[in-house]
């Protein structure tokens, strides 16, 4: 009697493809019906997400040498594949969430995850480029009420200070509306830093002072599901100079200066949005830094237990790497920062892709088919019965 092989329960089954490369998994969709499925799931595609680091760099000397690369847990770097035809330093990394990097090219935004390749445009940033102004910060989040992704951008007009006076506005803009709007931005000031989504929560450092150069003191937040701005309660120690934010272990992470010790904190919020959480991760002596022009940010822990951190310069940004066991950092040496322009984000590799959008015209046209048919069978039964 031929003995057959019990079906492995899709737990299992879930469990084992949770461990595979995210490239992997998305070939995997074609297998079968069931593996479709699994694989579609947001909840599969959120559960195997993967740390990442995304390097963007160009030249010095000129703005067609634009590279795009990847580095994970164990410090290799690859190349990553990019949609455009055309690669110059007008392309740029805005913000990250759920595996999806906010892409400014030329002047649109768009959506892409890298891990599937998957890209479309989001927005058509051109229109608020307008009377010389700038951008201060940017980010993108998710909605999960509307199933939506958020751009959120604050821009700032020179020579005044007050919003009214042409200071900092905030603009938000979705990819299922193509529309960008200005929202509430309750703070007068224009030293505004980025920062992670953590808790389905953007969020960014701030100083209190209104003028151009001031270090952040403050940590707010920007709540997807109202489109408003609320703020973070972090432990006061001195001057609480706020170096940066990163994400460390899935806890949002804060780097801040203790002028008492003369040294750099940093801090993880255990449990989010309760300020008794935070707790000292570690020290770091010896690092000259001079906010507001020097940031500090964490990327990533390493599989060799460093953690890597990005030091933001006007001019030249470098990769930290600190080991906590031996209390020593150095600078991370690798080709595509040290002789060239960089900038350095983090994301995950992710399978999640957006829902499509559907145009209101398509919509109108598919009701307008629907009640059409229904005439025509109506039309049809009446011939029938006479």
């Amino acid at each position: 009697m031929e003995s057959r092989l019990q079906p492995i329960p899709v737990d299992i089954v879930s469990q084992i493809l949770s461990r595979l490369p995210i490239k992997s998994l998305h070939r995997f969709k074609s297998v079968c019906k069931t593996w479709f499925s699994l694989l579609s799931d947001p909840k599969f595609c959120l559960s195997s997400e993967r740390d990442g680091v995304v390097v963007w760099s160009w030249s010095k000397f000129t703005q067609r040498s634009f590279s795009l690369h990847s580095m994970d847990d164990n410090a290799s770097v690859k190349e990553l594949r990019t949609p455009w035809k055309e690669k110059s330093s007008s392309i740029s990394i805005w913000g990250s969430c759920n595996g999806f990097l906010l892409v400014l090219s030329g002047r649109d935004l768009f959506l892409w995850n890298p891990s599937t390749g998957y890209y479309r445009k989001m927005l058509a940033y051109h229109h608020f480029l307008i009377s010389m102004p700038y951008r201060i910060t940017t980010g993108l989040c998710y909605d999960s009420s509307t199933d939506d992704y958020k751009a959120v951008i604050g821009i700032a007009y020179p020579g005044g200070r007050a919003v009214d006076d042409g200071g900092i506005f905030v603009l938000v803009g979705s990819f299922k509306i193509n529309v960008l709007r200005r929202i509430h931005f309750p703070y007068n000031t224009r030293s505004v830093h980025r920062g992670p989504v953590v808790n389905g929560q953007l969020h960014w450092s701030i100083s209190k002072s209104d003028t151009n150069f001031s270090a952040s003191n403050l940590i707010i937040y920007f709540d997807p599901l109202k489109d408003e701005f609320k703020e973070l309660p972090i432990p006061h120690r001195g001057e609480n100079l706020i170096f940066g934010l990163g994400v460390l272990g899935g806890c949002l992470c804060m780097v801040r200066w203790d002028n008492e010790n003369n040294y750099i904190e940093v801090l993880a919020m255990r449990e989010y949005g309760v300020k008794e959480s935070w707790t000292t991760m570690f020290f770091i002596s010896n690092l000259k830094l001079y906010p507001p022009w020097e940031r500090l940010e964490p990327l990533c822990f390493t599989r060799d237990g460093e953690i890597l951190m990005l030091i933001v310069h006007a001019f030249s940004n470098k990769i930290l790497a600190y080991n906590p066991k031996e209390g020593s950092h150095r600078i991370f040496a690798t080709s595509l920062i040290d002789d060239r322009r960089a900038d350095v984000a983090t994301y995950v590799e992710s399978l999640v892709s957006p829902k499509p959008k559907i145009p209101l015209e398509y919509i109108v046209d598919g009701f307008v088919k629907i009640f059409r048919g229904l005439q025509m069978v109506g039309t049809r039964m009446k011939m029938k019965l006479l």
